[in-house]
């Protein structure tokens, strides 16, 4: 029966972990998340976002609001 040799198992865990935290953290450097705020409070069934970056709610019961 062969023998585990737990610190190299060890040693290995450790080494696959600190390359996962290190391609994490590039990743995360590289690809910021945006950040983009939205009132959720407000009630209304949809949120348009025109190409200048503003955005409208349309309120519940609108005739735009889909059914």
């Amino acid at each position: 029966m062969a023998e585990i040799r737990w610190f190299r198992v060890a040693i290995a865990a450790a080494i696959g972990l600190a390359i996962l935290a290190a391609v994490t953290y590039w990743q995360a450097q590289n690809n910021p998340v945006n950040d983009t705020d939205i009132d959720l409070s407000v009630p209304g069934c949809i949120v348009t976002f025109a190409p200048d970056g503003s955005s409208e709610v349309i309120k519940f019961g609108d005739s735009r609001c889909p059914k």
